[in-house]
């Protein structure tokens, strides 16, 4: 079946993650290897590991020799609290090996040793955004905290979110700050595990931040990734485009993440990316709520009711305007006859019509005049625009 599954622990994955997880090398050094093992050869695996230069190079291997020392300390008497703390979060130890999980230790000190003793300097753990100086001292820019590695899209750890697990006034969350490596607006949450699983399931979907990533994945959905709390970018749609699978777009289900999702369209339209938003309803809640709540078979069948954009956008301006009132009447029609001038599909452009409408009251006939007008005007300004080119 090319599969493997150790019926112990429960890990189990295909050909190529068993040769990653058993030699623990990069995902694409794997299928060479299981390429060359089998004498298939491709141009694309020809391709040379892209070229960094020294410097670069060593903040990298500080990065991933931070990650592998917090995620042992995890499992150590040191990193009992946050154990602990993702005990009570529901995440099993298989979860903080999966999502390769750490913590870092309480004195900031211990850990900045540890890296100076593997011959990594302060300049290259200063360039990675992991030390801090504080009284004459080096100290762990994440300590006592729990950590989330953050990975590029050629599986190399290039951050790190970390969350503080007590009741005390620090931030909730700390980041690594933006490096040569790193940059928030560049990355997605579990992309490197996306690349894995993505072209099996044949999508994968969006989220707000880990624990709606960590809530699919309790629930059987493992193709997901997450914005943690930044505006999504071209960058972003590019990082989802190379999957090529279909996007399914799952923020959180109040006012902020349905309209989060309506500004992602546009530029999810713009890369030609193939997609769809999940129908939350009436549901206010993330994820990770559904999860606690009402349990992870409810959560699958709730991320599988899915929309299409134009019932999507439909649904989402109906919910915020009362059409009772001849305000939301108007605001309502406005919206959505603006946005259905730019429909080029005139099937599309009819039916969303008749829906508006239907709802209204006010004749088909006058949404069709406003919306020919509209493109028209619209169509006057591309010109115009042109022209002073």
């Amino acid at each position: 079946k090319q599969i493997f599954k150790c019926f112990s622990c429960g890990k189990g994955g295909n050909v190529f993650t068993f040769v990653q997880d058993y030699e623990k090398i990069p995902f694409i050094d794997a299928v060479r290897k299981v390429a060359n093992l089998i004498g298939f050869h491709s141009d694309e695996l020809d391709k040379p590991v892209r070229a960094v230069d020294n410097s670069t190079k060593q903040v990298l291997s500080a990065l991933k020799e931070a990650s592998v020392l917090y995620s042992f300390t995890l499992k150590t008497n040191q990193g009992t609290k946050g154990a602990e703390y993702l005990k009570k979060r529901n995440i099993s130890e298989d979860m903080s090996d999966y999502f390769s999980l750490g913590y870092c230790p309480e004195d900031g000190e211990s850990s900045i040793k540890i890296l100076r003793a593997k011959n990594i300097s302060i300049e290259s753990l200063d360039k990675a955004g992991i030390v801090v100086r504080e009284n004459n001292r080096f100290l762990d820019r994440f300590k006592g905290r729990v950590i989330f590695p953050l990975f590029n899209e050629y599986d190399e750890v290039v951050g790190f979110s970390a969350r503080r697990i007590n009741d005390s006034d620090e931030a909730k969350y700390v980041n690594s700050i933006n490096t040569d490596v790193f940059n928030k607006s560049k990355v997605l949450y579990n992309y490197q595990n996306a690349l894995k699983e993505a072209h099996e399931a044949g999508y994968v979907y969006v989220t707000e931040g880990f624990m709606d990533v960590f809530a699919l994945y309790q629930s059987g959905i493992k193709s997901s990734v997450a914005l943690m709390g930044t505006a999504f970018t071209k960058e972003h749609a590019k990082l989802l485009k190379k999957l090529n699978v279909e996007v399914r777009l799952c923020l959180d289900g109040d006012e902020a993440g349905q309209h989060g999702m309506l500004k992602m369209l546009d530029i999810l339209e713009s890369e030609k990316i193939k997609y769809r938003i999940v129908n939350y309803k009436d549901c206010l809640l993330d994820p990770d709520e559904i999860l606690q709540k009402y349990g992870s078979e409810v959560l699958k069948k709730f991320s599988s009711r899915l929309f299409e954009r134009d019932d999507f956008v439909f649904q989402y301006y109906l919910k915020k305007y009362d059409l009772k009132t001849s305000d939301g009447k108007r605001d309502f029609s406005n919206q959505l006859v603006d946005y259905a001038s730019k429909l080029k599909n005139p099937i599309d452009r009819e039916i969303l019509l008749k829906k508006i409408s239907e709802k209204t009251g006010i004749s088909y006939e006058s949404y069709v005049k406003i919306t020919n007008q509209l493109e028209v005007n619209t169509e006057k300004e591309i010109t115009k625009k042109n022209n002073e080119l």
